[in-house]
């Protein structure tokens, strides 16, 4: 997608199809994460791993699993590819708020999507 000029507070992407406009997040001063939206509803795993992500910045995937799966007697599913598969998933519910939680350089971060 390439990214064009756009009013402040957004940014237009074209997907090659359609222009589509985005919120840009405002960003934390204290951990540089975007802020989440007001009145984010998520269903409960994605919630955790979004909480999870927001409180440990750079938290591996098997601290992530831990947390997330914290209550589960067996210590959650033992495909490790399910946690990657919800994290995809909350993605896909981010995306219009311009926001996705990313894995880079080892660790998962709150992002903007619109950079």
């Amino acid at each position: 997608m390439a990214q064009s000029a756009s009013s402040p507070g957004t940014s237009t992407f074209d997907d090659g199809v359609n222009m589509l406009t985005r919120p840009k997040p405002d960003i934390c001063s204290h951990c540089g994460q975007p802020i989440p939206p007001t009145g984010l509803r998520l269903p409960p795993i994605k919630q955790r791993i979004y909480e999870a992500v927001q409180r440990h910045p750079d938290i591996t995937a098997e601290e992530l699993r831990c947390l997330v799966w914290a209550d589960d007697p067996n210590g959650g599913p033992e495909d490790r590819k399910v946690l990657h598969v919800h994290v995809s998933q909350l993605n896909q519910m981010l995306a219009p708020h311009g926001i996705m939680v990313r894995s880079q350089g080892g660790g998962y971060r709150i992002r903007s999507s619109t950079s």
